[in-house]
């Protein structure tokens, strides 16, 4: 095995099991989460089966429309000049 390919190999090995790590948060992201729940409990508690787990299941399910809107609001607000 050359040296760069052991250097790819060890990249693998290692974004892998991050990707992996991280997938609710990047779920909830592309589905629009925005209150940031997902992205804590994955963050200090993804380590954990049911942090992980839970992280997942809340990132699977459709956005709080209540968050979604503020957002929304706050976006759309623009300050009087």
């Amino acid at each position: 095995m050359s040296p760069l390919e052991a250097a790819l190999a060890l990249v693998l090995m290692h974004a892998l099991p991050v990707g992996l790590y991280f997938l609710p948060w990047i779920v909830g992201s592309a589905r629009r989460h925005t209150d940031g729940r997902i992205a804590f409990v994955n963050l200090f508690f993804g380590w954990t089966v049911i942090g992980w787990l839970w992280a997942l299941w809340r990132a699977l399910t459709p956005p709080d429309p209540v968050s979604s809107f503020r957002l929304i609001v706050t976006i759309e607000r623009q300050p009087d000049r």
